[in-house]
């Protein structure tokens, strides 16, 4: 469900996912966004959400880790 996956249109659905909740986190607090605020922006269904996350707490937890991994340890 959430295993890294190497096939490059789910790497492009993940970035898709995660573009769109970033842009959501600039305009509206975190507890107000919905997965279903995040698949619209995406362009995706909540299966295919599901498929890469748990859910957005999962979502923020991985975002929070990417940046981290990019920023300070790179």
């Amino acid at each position: 469900m959430t295993e890294e996956n190497t096939d490059l249109r789910s790497i492009r659905t993940r970035k898709f996912i995660i573009d769109s909740f970033i842009e959501l986190l600039e305009k509206k607090d975190f507890n107000s966004i919905t997965i279903s605020d995040i698949t619209k922006g995406a362009m995706i269904n909540r299966a295919t959400f599901y498929r890469h996350f748990l859910d957005k707490y999962d979502l923020l937890e991985k975002v929070i880790k990417e940046d981290l991994l990019e920023n300070v340890l790179m």
